[in-house]
């Protein structure tokens, strides 16, 4: 009996002691795993300006952009996951998924899409999307506000 009492004692005594550790610290403002953060999402949403296909759209070869395009697409899901907190982000999520979509779909991905003049408004509707997020990312509060 005299161990068990012990134990239990030991056991509370510990419990008490992980309850106050931290208590009167502020949380971490460290997302979750997979979850993402305003801040590093707009760093990767920076990362994508360097392309040419962003740049400078009209100088580039339409069919040469779907790599800019794929990555687009990965960085839209990121950005309509974090716009189910972020109310900003939805729109411009939106504007990206339908301009990646819309290339896509008139076949700019090939040296003979039909109507190179199309494709390259896509790509424009792309770097106009892309700058939206980069503005609401920017203006994005933060944990550390």
């Amino acid at each position: 009996m005299r161990i068990r009492r012990s134990t239990l004692a030991l056991f509370a005594a510990g419990l008490l002691a992980l309850a106050g550790c931290g208590s009167e610290e502020p949380r971490s403002a460290q997302p979750k795993p997979g979850e993402v953060s305003p801040e590093a999402l707009l760093t990767k949403a920076n990362a994508l300006t360097a392309d040419p296909c962003f740049r400078a759209p009209e100088q580039q070869k339409y069919w040469l952009c779907e790599k800019y395009v794929t990555q687009l697409g990965s960085f839209t899901g990121t950005v309509n996951k974090l716009a189910e907190t972020f109310v900003a982000l939805r729109e411009p999520g939106q504007q990206l998924r339908t301009g990646i979509d819309s290339y896509r779909g008139a076949g700019c991905e090939a040296e003979t899409a039909p109507e190179p003049a199309v494709c390259l408004r896509h790509l424009d509707q792309l770097k106009a999307g892309l700058d939206t997020v980069r503005t609401r990312l920017r203006d994005a509060p933060t944990a550390t506000e």
